[in-house]
């Protein structure tokens, strides 16, 4: 039998849980379950913030919400600048008719100025009007959301004036053309007589009254509820369901 004469002996290889990472001082040994633990904990916060990215790139109501909160702001403002030009404006008229004239002054000064002045009521009653239907969400009402609004528990009445508002500037344009078309030059009269035009005048300057009146009161109702949205809340909803139901959907797909 031969034997081999001077060979080495053989040495079995052993497993060593470690791994020797590269670094700048040089290789050091880091024990693989810690290294497989960070890597996995890398991965799984890269893929959330990826996932978590292309949500805010894909709502649509993120963006919903951030134009709502501007408008909100911006028809706050014209809602008390309706209010405040209300007053003025009916003080203004009562302060002219008030003369023994009849309406003659109240014709020449306000004649050149009855048109724009029409045109500004209604840009602001029709902003204010959508501003205030939107703050309660009056297209997806609840049973809770109607009694509290038919009991007067919330601030929803200032719908109603703002539409009443509305309702009346619309129907006093006949009006208000008549008065910026009224000249002493022109062929035929747009009244009968002086008894008829005071008494259609009349009838105007307590339609602006009333207008005057539903608009700085409707502002008052809001001013007591400025922080009152809806909508808001709403979109608010709707959006945690999309991003909740967005991350139960990803979380199946990995698994």
């Amino acid at each position: 039998m031969l034997t081999a004469v001077g060979a080495p002996p053989s040495i079995n290889s052993q497993v060593v849980n470690k791994v020797f990472v590269e670094h700048k001082g040089g290789f050091k040994g880091t024990d693989v379950g810690k290294l497989a633990r960070v890597e996995a904990e890398r991965q799984i916060a890269a893929l959330e913030a990826n996932n978590s990215d292309n949500y805010q790139k894909q709502t649509t109501i993120g963006l919903a919400l951030q134009t709502h909160r501007q408008f909100k702001t911006f028809s706050l403002f014209c809602q008390g600048l309706l209010a405040g030009f209300s007053l003025c404006h009916i003080v203004f008229l009562w302060v002219i008719s008030i003369n023994n004239d009849g309406f003659n002054t109240l014709i020449m000064i306000y004649q050149p100025l009855s048109l724009p002045l029409n045109s500004l009521y209604y840009l602001l009653l029709v902003i204010s009007t959508v501003a205030i239907m939107d703050r309660y969400d009056v297209s997806s009402p609840t049973r809770n959301f109607v009694i509290r609004s038919c009991t007067m528990q919330n601030g929803c009445v200032a719908v109603f004036i703002y539409l009443l508002s509305l309702t009346v500037s619309l129907a006093m344009s006949n009006m208000e053309d008549k008065i910026n078309l009224n000249s002493t030059s022109q062929a035929e009269p747009l009244w009968q007589d002086q008894q008829a035009r005071d008494s259609e005048l009349k009838r105007w300057l307590i339609l602006c009254t009333v207008r005057a009146v539903t608009a700085i009161l409707a502002w008052f109702v809001v001013s007591l509820r400025p922080n009152t949205d809806r909508l808001s809340k709403n979109l608010q909803r709707a959006d945690d369901s999309i991003g909740f139901d967005t991350t139960i959907h990803a979380d199946h797909k990995h698994i």
